[in-house]
């Protein structure tokens, strides 16, 4: 698979992921594929597929904007830096990320997510759990913001 059908297919997955289109998303990886994100590792269609129903209930209207070096494709690997929007519990969360791809074939085997969960629960977060993350943030930063 040549580099720009491998940027097209991350990209055709994202557009899955925005539209809900969960057997659309599902279609980019490999019956064997493996996916690594903060929330767990998924192996195989069928707990993919879990985690991305998950999503979509969790996650509504989330958008995908390149950030940084947007998409490389280096051979059968891709790396994907991009800020991810959406509306949590009625909050909207502005995300960055930091996506790895392993493609054998036209199919992706390998997918490594990493975001920090720290600013996504301080955006998401209500009353008594918002306290709790902002008095950790707090604790952790002590000394840096004047």
């Amino acid at each position: 698979m040549a580099a720009n059908a491998k940027e097209k297919a991350i990209r055709d997955f994202i557009h899955n992921l925005e539209s809900g289109e969960v057997d659309g998303a599902l279609s980019f990886f490999a019956d064997d594929c493996e996916w690594i994100t903060n929330e767990g590792t998924f192996r195989g269609k069928g707990e993919i597929e879990s985690y991305l129903k998950w999503m979509k209930n969790v996650l509504a209207n989330v958008r995908f904007y390149d950030d940084g070096v947007g998409i490389l494709v280096e051979g059968d690997s891709a790396i994907y830096q991009h800020v991810y929007e959406g509306s949590y519990e009625g909050r909207t969360i502005h995300v960055r990320s930091v996506c790895t791809y392993k493609f054998s074939g036209d199919k992706c085997v390998y997918h490594i997510s990493l975001s920090d969960r720290l600013a996504i629960a301080h955006q998401a977060s209500g009353t008594l759990p918002g306290l709790a993350v902002n008095t950790i943030i707090r604790q952790v930063e002590k000394g840096l913001h004047k």
